[in-house]
């Protein structure tokens, strides 16, 4: 029965076991390989399962306590900012909360962590999303009404 994919055309598996030893020298048998993928997937699934958490956590949960994050993290950069003496945005601080969690990791494997930095990656997605959201003429809008929103939403966002 041909119910693998290699080198661009369908094969047994006793051919694609011998088209994966001959491209990865690999001495594995069928059921070997097939155990290594059922690892993968669970793996897969393990991180899918994460990200989708981190979706939930900033879509509803966070932005519900704490708004959205272009405004929330806007509020963030102005302390940085004037803390720091130097200009800071919205993106600054969700990129630099994102930066914070993998470095934290260092002193020892916390899965919170990387639930965070997969939020902070969402709260980057999030940001540019309403950023388009907020710069979306509306009908009957002046040009330079357009041309002010924009200017200082760039600014905030720091895009």
């Amino acid at each position: 029965m041909l119910n693998r994919y290699c080198d661009g055309a369908y094969c047994t598996e006793d051919d694609y076991l011998k088209y994966l030893k001959g491209k990865n020298n690999m001495t594995d048998t069928m059921d070997q390989h097939n155990k290594r993928m059922d690892k993968y997937i669970e793996i897969l699934a393990e991180e899918l399962t994460m990200l989708q958490e981190a979706e939930e956590l900033t879509s509803n949960t966070r932005m519900k306590l704490r708004g959205h994050p272009i405004d929330n993290f806007h509020k963030i950069a102005g302390v940085w900012s004037a803390l720091l003496g130097i200009p800071l945005s919205s993106m600054n601080v969700a990129i630099m909360m994102g930066v914070l969690k993998p470095v934290r990791q260092w002193d020892g494997y916390d899965p919170d962590n990387e639930l965070d930095t997969a939020g902070y990656a969402n709260n980057q997605r999030q940001i540019v999303d309403e950023l388009k959201r907020r710069l979306a003429v509306q009908e009957g809008e002046e040009l330079e009404a357009t041309k002010e929103k924009f200017a200082l939403l760039i600014k905030q966002v720091g895009l």
